[in-house]
C-alpha cells in the first residue's frame, strides 16, 4: 500500500461529498508524501496512522482500500479480505502503487464512492 494513492483515492470520495477519514499501517510506503499532498489540498479528509493490524479498524469501516492480488497472496490478507465481506464492508481495489499519471478518478475514486453509498 501506498499512502500517497490512499490519499488520492479517498480525497476524490471528499470532493464528491462524502466525508472521508482513512486509516493505514504506520508503515505504508509514501507516508510523508500522502500526508503533505493532503496538507496541500485543505481540510477535505482525514488520515490516521496505525500501529496495530489492518483488521482491527474493520469495525469501524465503511470500506476497506487493498492491492487485492497482493493481500491474496499474503498468510493473513485473504483472511482480511473474506471478513470485510463477512461484515458487508465494500473492498475496493487499489493496487499498491499508482503511478502519477496513471491515476484515474473513475477508475479508483468512483468504487470507494459506490462503496461508502452502500454502507450508507
Amino acid at each position: 500500500m501506498e499512502a500517497r494513492s490512499v490519499v488520492f483515492t479517498t480525497t476524490l470520495a471528499a470532493v464528491a461529498g462524502r466525508r472521508t477519514r482513512a486509516i493505514v499501517p504506520r508503515g505504508v510506503r509514501a507516508a510523508d508524501s500522502g500526508r503533505r499532498y493532503l496538507r496541500g489540498l485543505g481540510p477535505i479528509a482525514t488520515v490516521e496512522l496505525t500501529d496495530g493490524p489492518s483488521w482491527l479498524e474493520l469495525p469501524h469501516a465503511d470500506a476497506v482500500l487493498v492491492d487485492v492480488a497482493y493481500e491474496r497472496s499474503t498468510r493473513f490478507g485473504g483472511l482480511l479480505l473474506d471478513l470485510a465481506e463477512a461484515m458487508g464492508i465494500g473492498v475496493v481495489d487499489l493496487p499498491g502503487h499508482v503511478p502519477v499519471g496513471a491515476r484515474n478518478a473513475r477508475r479508483y475514486g468512483l468504487p470507494l464512492v459506490e462503496a461508502l453509498e452502500r454502507a450508507g
